[in-house]
């Protein structure tokens, strides 16, 4: 099972990562830095992979990828449990939390792209958190995988 995880991570961020690199406004001097997260179940049920893109001339980072529930493949063993992932950034500067996003997904995969920091009056992100929760009907999150944390590679 864990095989079979591993190709549809390698499959979906192999596909993130061509797709980064043919964007439009990164700077030669930007780092693309690639990011994974899981909802830490037995079963897989929710992920996330793509990459960070380090602005070098801003406190600037751009994120693209894409969250995945409940893979809808044929090797996939789990059924249907009714809730829908979500994958939560947060951007941190040098006095705490400067910008959030989350993208989410509810039996499919959802791709993504959004900037983090782009209104912080903060001159650098240090680093970027990311974890996959995964909801049903209310707003606390049912169970959340571990927290993966990209330091500022710059």
């Amino acid at each position: 099972m864990l095989l079979r995880l591993s190709r549809r991570l390698g499959l979906v961020l192999g596909a993130a990562v061509i797709t980064g690199l043919a964007l439009p406004g990164v700077a030669s001097a930007d780092i693309l830095q690639r990011f994974s997260a899981n909802s830490g179940d037995r079963c897989g049920y929710g992920f996330t992979v793509g990459h960070l893109t380090w602005v070098s001339t801003a406190p600037v980072v751009g994120v693209q990828g894409t969250v995945v529930d409940n893979p809808a493949d044929r090797t996939f063993p789990c059924r249907d449990d009714g809730r829908i992932t979500v994958a939560q950034f947060v951007a941190f500067g040098p006095n705490g939390a400067v910008d959030r996003a989350a993208a989410r997904a509810n039996n499919g995969a959802q791709e993504f792209a959004f900037r983090l920091g782009a209104n912080t009056a903060d001159r650098r992100i240090s680093h970027v958190t990311v974890t996959v929760c995964r909801f049903s009907t209310n707003v606390v999150p049912d169970y959340c995988g571990e927290t993966q944390t990209y330091r500022n590679p710059l």
